[in-house]
């Protein structure tokens, strides 16, 4: 009876371990959803972001479209009215891929 008790037991933590590591991949798969590319966003996904109205957003597009792809985040402070305050707001919701 002891035997069934701890295998009850043993078989419950593994079923709660499993659980918690498919809920914290679960979670860091929707974090990594809710950042926007800037490589490929439009206007209307770029105004989401903190401190970017529809003006900045397409300042993003135009830049992205004459100098190519962002190849690093520290780039959007080349534009005009991107400076480093700016950049931490969106440094952990912005992509590149």
């Amino acid at each position: 009876m002891q035997f069934l008790k701890y295998i009850l037991l043993v078989s419950i933590l593994s079923m709660v371990s499993v659980s918690n590591l498919y809920a914290a991949e679960t979670m860091q798969s929707v974090e990594q959803q809710l950042k926007v590319n800037i490589n490929t966003a439009s206007v209307d996904e770029l105004v989401m972001l903190p401190g970017i109205g529809k003006k900045k957003a397409q300042m993003l597009i135009d830049f992205r479209e004459k100098n190519g792809e962002f190849t690093d985040i520290q780039q959007i402070t080349d534009i005009k009215g991107f400076g480093t305050k700016l950049l931490t707001k969106l440094q952990d919701k912005i992509v590149l891929k």
